[in-house]
């Protein structure tokens, strides 16, 4: 069979119209890449009309577009000896610590952001902002999130903290590793690795849930104890004494109470008062 657009060649393929062609596509065939061609002659790609054509001729008025010559370049060059460099002095490098203080001193007082208006969100909580209701489902979204990122990475502080934190390394621990939020942490670890009857310890990998302000939360206890002794899982949460009748703790302490009836654990509350005298401590008995 030929192929049907006339150039008398052999077709080789059907195309989707149903033709056959020589090549695989129609603009392939002689004939038609030849009738392409005598349809595109004298034609300008991108042609400009006569308006355009004079603008670009009344903008290059009085300008020189002619390359600048070798006696010009020279003559430009004599012109501008003994001026002054515009950098002269002046570092385009990185800033120097006094030049940063300099300016960090020079904005005090001004808005930080560049139209010159202070946000209007700053310093207002999500109350003030969305409104009792939308602030709720924000601030339990909030809650969530993190809850689930501090089981999954087995932490429990923001990137920014104000307390010593880290990971403690012990055999004792599920993953061989675990992350301290505070010294008062670190202390408990080291003396559950040095105590005999401990099996293990981890950070729980549940969270609880809790009522305060208006708002449901979630508490992530900081350490969950097992023991050789007893089958009762033992919850601990390290806090400095001054915090201990904070009203957000106090509420987060009644939920895991019950929480711990509910599932046969025990929940114990350290200060550094029983820190400082862990080995006459009682971590199981009342």
């Amino acid at each position: 069979m030929n192929c049907e657009y006339g150039c008398g060649q052999e077709a080789h393929y059907q195309l989707k119209n149903g033709r056959w062609c020589c090549g695989k596509s129609h603009n392939s065939c002689p004939v038609n890449k030849e009738k392409n061609s005598k349809s595109k002659k004298g034609i300008k790609k991108n042609p400009l009309s006569n308006e355009h054509k004079d603008k670009i001729r009344k903008s290059m008025i009085g300008k020189n577009t002619e390359k600048h010559s070798v006696e010009e370049r020279k003559r430009q060059s004599e012109s501008h000896k003994g001026l002054v460099p515009w950098n002269k002095d002046k570092k385009t490098g990185p800033q120097s610590l006094e030049q940063r203080k300099k300016e960090s001193e020079a904005k005090k007082g001004k808005p930080a952001n560049n139209k010159g208006k202070p946000s209007e969100k700053k310093g207002k909580t999500f109350i003030e902002m969305y409104g009792l209701d939308r602030s709720k489902l924000i601030i339990e979204k909030l809650s969530d999130t993190t809850s689930k990122r501090i089981i999954d990475e087995n932490t429990t502080t923001p990137k920014k903290y104000k307390y010593k934190r880290g990971w403690y390394q012990s055999e004792k621990t599920i993953n061989g590793k675990i992350w301290y939020d505070s010294s008062f942490e670190l202390c408990l670890f080291e003396y559950l690795d040095t105590k005999e009857e401990v099996i293990k310890y981890n950070r729980p990998k549940f969270s609880i849930k809790y009522f305060y302000n208006g708002i449901f939360r979630n508490y992530h206890p900081d350490v969950l104890v097992f023991s050789k002794k007893t089958d009762i899982p033992l919850i601990i949460e390290t806090k400095p004494k001054y915090q201990i009748k904070d009203p957000q703790n106090l509420a987060k302490w009644n939920y895991t109470e019950k929480y711990c009836k509910e599932n046969k654990m025990l929940f114990k509350v350290f200060t550094e008062e029983h820190l400082r005298d862990l080995e006459n401590v009682s971590f199981w008995e009342d």
